[in-house]
């Protein structure tokens, strides 16, 4: 199953915490995210996992938008993960 992020960003009122950010995971490959705190890594990880709505760019998942299939608009929508 394939994921991917393009041109993906998210900002929390004046502030930048993603900007640009596009990747593509294959299937079989395993990704990494290595960082100090606050650089975005549990944010990025909650974008792609549905849990927040980008402010730029979107996800998609195997070819499809992640905001098109069926639950992404209950996940964004979660209170235990903003």
């Amino acid at each position: 199953m394939s994921l991917e992020t393009h041109a993906l960003g998210w900002t929390t009122g004046r502030t930048v915490v993603l900007q640009d950010i596009s990747l593509t995971v294959r299937p079989g490959e395993t990704l990494g995210l290595i960082g100090p705190n606050g650089s975005g890594k549990s944010t990025l990880l909650r974008l792609m996992a549905g849990l927040l709505r980008p402010s730029a760019g979107h996800v998609e998942l195997e070819g499809r938008p992640l905001a098109a299939l069926p639950g992404a608009r209950s996940r964004s929508a979660s209170p235990g993960w903003r």
